[in-house]
């Protein structure tokens, strides 16, 4: 089968999750026998004022690489990715007649969504893998302005107001202006067209509502990694029957298990945290909840944050008038891939307090995968792999105290983590993986081939 995997991400020195799923997934296609053409976005390249192409080669793949227009300085509307561009839409149609491929695997495509469009009007099956919610929203992670899960897209006007409230006064007064016709008139004459388009945010969802509603008609599969997500597409409107259910997977090198050290007799105990330090990753709600421990308890764990945004200094910071002194955080932020390995295995617990909706954390894979238990909020996809007090813990998503006592019980009872490890699950290999996601192909284009014969 020959096969256009689009994304935004495949290229060096790209190593975000969703660049590293899609190298591994081009690997695992092309093992399986399977033709692979890759296009992604070059973020390296020099921008100018049109998207720019060529043809590169990374690993033996034949690579046709998007270079993005550049962007004006002060250009700050949110909805940008999701307005189809004509010139990115031939691009697009013109890859798909030059390449002839069977199916189109459209995944992390939040930079490129004509991909997800195009090929629908051309007769070529195409599956839309969910990475993010960044098709749904301009808020990727489905938080609203009160940074509570959102409720859905009720109407124009509940998503105009959320998206609003991350901006200031000024800016605020400017887009209720241009939300009517009359006022991004005036508002166009005054600052000129370049300029006024920034405040254009009402128009920006129209767009994304516009964008959903044409993706829903031309994608044939979506995949995600759980059935939480499911719900979600199919609440903003995805088909249920196109969903496929497929959970993440690890390369055969993240599934190796590192030695693991025993916590000595009266030794702290090392409580972990992955990924980026940012609001909807629920760091702070951590940093809470130790604080509470610590204040009853003190001196019964360590910190160690596995970010490439992590500075010590910062994080000492938010733990200021406690006695979690700085020998007690540990920072690893320069470590990429199978050299985690060791360092997760010397945990003795991993955290993941999201306060968004989780498509499906690769770090609860990876600490599960070397023997680490993880305790994880509710909205995390990919929880039916934690059986509550079995092999791990969840908790209601942004409650803290919930999340204080379960540390503290774990602390103050370490023989439960022991329980714990011994019934973590199996992780899917990458093996495992593509043949699923080649049962899912086979089935699009034999629907496909189907549809097309009746017509």
């Amino acid at each position: 089968m020959k096969i256009l995997l689009a994304a935004s991400y495949f290229l060096y020195p790209s190593s975000n999750g969703g660049a590293q799923m899609c190298r591994r997934v081009a690997h695992g296609l092309r093992e399986a026998g399977h033709d692979v053409v890759v296009s992604c976005i070059d973020f390296v390249g020099e921008r100018g004022k049109e998207f720019r192409t060529k043809w590169v080669e990374q690993d033996s793949y034949k690579v046709f690489a998007i270079t993005p227009p550049e962007r004006r300085a002060g250009y700050v509307q949110p909805l940008w990715r999701l307005k189809p561009s004509i010139q990115l839409s031939h691009i697009a149609q013109e890859l798909c007649e030059t390449t002839r491929p069977d199916l189109v695997y459209v995944n992390a495509s939040l930079e490129i969504p004509d991909f997800s469009l195009v090929p629908h009007k051309l007769g070529i099956p195409t599956i839309f893998h969910v990475h993010c919610f960044g098709h749904l929203c301009a808020q990727q992670f489905l938080m609203d302005g009160n940074e509570q899960i959102c409720s859905g897209p009720e109407s124009l006007r509940k998503c105009f107001r959320c998206l609003q409230k991350d901006h200031g006064t000024p800016r605020q007064i400017l887009e209720i202006i241009s939300s009517f016709p009359i006022g991004s008139r005036l508002v166009t004459g005054f600052l000129g067209k370049a300029r006024a388009s920034s405040f254009q945010l009402y128009q920006g969802v129209k767009n994304i509502f516009a964008f959903t509603k044409e993706l829903h008609q031309s994608v044939d599969a979506y995949i995600v990694t759980a059935d939480s997500i499911a719900e979600t597409e199919t609440k903003y409107g995805a088909p249920k029957e196109r969903i496929h259910i497929l959970p993440h997977f690890l390369p055969e090198d993240r599934l190796k298990r590192s030695d693991r050290r025993d916590r000595a007799k009266g030794e702290r105990a090392r409580v972990g945290f992955f990924g980026r330090i940012a609001r909807e990753k629920g760091f702070d709600l951590l940093v809470e909840a130790l604080k509470k421990v610590n204040s009853k308890h003190p001196g019964l764990f360590d910190l160690w944050v596995i970010s490439r945004e992590g500075n010590p200094e910062d994080i000492l910071k938010r733990f200021n008038g406690t006695t979690v002194s700085s020998e007690r955080i540990r920072v690893f932020n320069n470590l990429t891939g199978a050299a985690l390995n060791p360092v997760i295995a010397g945990l003795d617990v991993c955290i993941i307090p999201s306060l968004c909706l989780e498509i499906g954390p690769l770090t609860m894979l990876e600490a599960m995968a070397q023997g680490v238990p993880c305790i994880i909020s509710d909205s995390v996809g990919m929880k039916s792999l934690i059986q509550d007090d079995h092999n791990g813990r969840l908790f209601p998503t942004g409650n803290v105290e919930v999340l204080r006592k379960i540390l503290t019980d774990l602390l103050i009872r370490p023989d439960i983590l022991e329980t714990w490890k011994r019934q973590l699950p199996q992780i899917a290999s990458e093996e495992e993986y593509i043949t699923s996601l080649e049962n899912i192909f086979h089935t699009i284009t034999r629907a496909g081939k189907t549809q097309v014969c009746a017509g």
